[in-house]
């Protein structure tokens, strides 16, 4: 956070404890890997913090839906503490994660023949909005081939 003025160093500090105030606890976990199913793994999650979150899944419910909303939920968290926080390297890189991962899934993916729809569920196109890369990532997705 070099390049951060003291203000926003302050109020960086001050959400990101905030943040950890409102983890989940060892308990919720516990009752969270209790769940029987994912029915009940959501609904138990819709009693925390991940209400939000989680109510915009729809039917049916797929691990791979809840994994994307939750992913999506942290690209969020990341991208708030960057915009205070400008110019703290560590968080760039951490971001820069979502992007890579990005890409390998897509490139993975042309070179084993997947199609736009079994590639897309994969892809969090959340964190290529933020970074204004979100149509590049589609035309790629769209491809039929590297070229």
């Amino acid at each position: 956070m070099s390049g951060t003025s003291m203000p926003n160093k302050v109020f960086g500090t001050v959400i990101a404890h905030s943040m950890r105030g409102k983890m989940l606890s060892r308990t919720e976990f516990q009752t969270l890997a209790e769940s029987r199913d994912l029915q009940e793994l959501v609904t138990r999650m819709k009693n925390t913090r991940y209400v939000d979150t989680l109510a915009k899944l729809g039917e049916p419910l797929t691990a791979e839906k809840v994994d994307n909303s939750l992913g999506e939920h942290l690209v969020n968290v990341h991208a708030k503490m960057m915009r205070i926080a400008e110019g703290a390297e560590v968080l760039d890189a951490y971001f820069l994660k979502y992007i890579t991962w990005n890409q390998k899934i897509i490139l993975k993916g042309k070179a084993l023949g997947r199609s736009y729809d079994d590639l897309l569920p994969k892809i969090n196109l959340r964190a290529e909005e933020l970074t204004g890369r979100r149509d590049i990532v589609v035309r790629a997705l769209v491809a039929k081939d590297f070229d």
